[in-house]
């Protein structure tokens, strides 16, 4: 057993019993609950230093690889609107989707490249400017 001191804390302690923050916290939870947020203690608490070793996590399966999905849809001509599954198409909905205006101009223009470099090369020289 230890008797907290002024100015101790959870790691203080468990390093001078050569043990781990997490086995103070499995052993004086009970007593203390609010030890599993914060490493706080307060003075006078009685903390156990020895108990039973911690319970072992349960071991998950290792994911395997994945593959992509066939596509769903061929793909569309250069410059033509690709649905993406998921997402609403813009010119289903027209004008009344977006009412801050009485009228709406969709544009498309094709993006290309590899990495992030790229692609923004890419929008910067074939999309439209924004100042946002």
């Amino acid at each position: 057993m230890h008797l907290v001191q002024a100015g101790e804390s959870l790691f203080s302690v468990a390093n001078r019993y050569g043990l781990s923050p997490a086995q103070l916290v499995y052993w004086n939870s009970d007593e203390y609950p609010r030890l599993r947020a914060t490493p706080a203690l307060d003075e006078g608490w009685i903390l156990r230093v020895t108990g039973p070793p911690l319970p072992r996590p349960t071991p998950r399966p290792t994911p395997g690889p994945t593959r992509a999905p066939p596509p769903t849809q061929p793909m569309q001509p250069t410059g033509t609107p690709y649905p993406v599954a998921g997402l609403p198409a813009v010119d289903q909905y027209g004008p009344a989707a977006f009412p801050a205006a009485d009228h709406v101009t969709v544009s498309y223009y094709t993006v290309s490249g590899s990495t992030p470099h790229e692609i923004s090369a890419s929008k910067r020289a074939n999309g439209p400017w924004s100042d946002w």
